[in-house]
């Protein structure tokens, strides 16, 4: 019933927003769905295929991560907020990447909700090419996205 909601949603919105000529705001709902279930998906990657489990951030402290280095490696940043339109945080002093800013410089993350996906995209405000997570996985960025990143948010909850 929710993805029903959901799909009525952004339906509704993609209408409204191309008579209100803003019909290219509408499209990040509509590529952040599961790419089985939405033809949109062809701009985005699901990167979490050979990677379950124990992350780092699946402390239970963060809904998502981001790493500074591939494999969830060097310098962590986590977050619990749903959105970031534009990722504005720096990498806090755990590891190399420390203080550097987290946009434009991450090259893995991991999906801690449980029940959303978890999706980057490369240009601020959910538009362009994308990645994204199924709950509880982690994944290196394709290199269209690695360290060329710009907004995040977890989605698509069941």
């Amino acid at each position: 019933m929710i993805k029903r909601r959901q799909r009525l949603l952004v339906t509704s919105a993609a209408v409204l927003g191309t008579f209100l000529g803003a019909g290219a705001m509408t499209a990040p709902a509509m590529a952040s769905t599961h790419p089985a279930t939405n033809a949109q998906a062809a701009t985005g990657t699901n990167i979490d295929k050979a990677y379950e489990g124990e992350s780092g951030c699946s402390s239970g402290r963060w809904h998502y991560c981001l790493w500074y280095g591939q494999n969830i490696g060097e310098a962590m940043w986590g977050t619990n907020q749903q959105t970031f339109g534009t990722i504005t945080a720096t990498f806090p002093n755990n590891g190399t990447g420390a203080g550097q800013p987290v946009r434009n410089d991450a090259a893995s993350m991991a999906d801690n909700t449980g029940n959303c996906n978890v999706t980057t995209w490369v240009y601020p405000n959910y538009t362009g090419a994308f990645n994204w997570l199924e709950p509880m996985y982690w994944g290196n960025l394709t290199s269209g996205l690695r360290n060329n990143e710009a907004s995040i948010s977890y989605n698509n909850c069941s």
